[in-house]
């Protein structure tokens, strides 16, 4: 399962309505992202503004945020009311025990160099709640 989909299926459990914005130009062989940086457009009833996520490996998730900032869209997403978070994924785990994907949730602000973080255990490894093709 990809970063996106486990972002996806954990945005879900959440309660927010999720759309794959991010998408494969097969004839120039490359990915697209929502104003540059977005691969999930999220909302959710009583939260006011949409959410995009970039979803990524943990490793990581500082470029992101560091691209992120230097995108002048980034800035008017946000001078909109809406929220940017980074996904960082991880596998995490005692060494020989069963290892669980960890997400890294990063909030870009460009009012500050401040991030809003928090961590979420993720499901097990192997497991695949979303189908690949739930929101094409």
């Amino acid at each position: 399962m990809s970063p996106t989909q486990r972002s996806k299926a954990k945005l879900e459990k959440d309660g927010y309505t999720v759309c794959i914005v991010e998408k494969w130009i097969e004839r120039i062989k490359c990915r697209k992202d929502a104003f540059g940086f977005g691969d999930l457009l999220a909302v959710k009833v009583g939260q006011i503004g949409a959410t995009l996520v970039q979803t990524t490996t943990g490793s990581h998730s500082a470029d992101r945020i560091t691209k992120i900032r230097g995108i002048a869209a980034a800035g008017i997403w946000l001078a909109a009311g809406n929220r940017i978070v980074v996904h960082g994924w991880r596998k995490v785990g005692a060494r020989g025990k069963r290892k669980v994907w960890e997400c890294r949730e990063v909030e870009v602000n460009f009012e500050t160099d401040d991030t809003t973080e928090s961590r979420t255990a993720g499901e097990t490894v192997g497991r695949d709640p979303v189908p690949a093709d739930a929101c094409a």
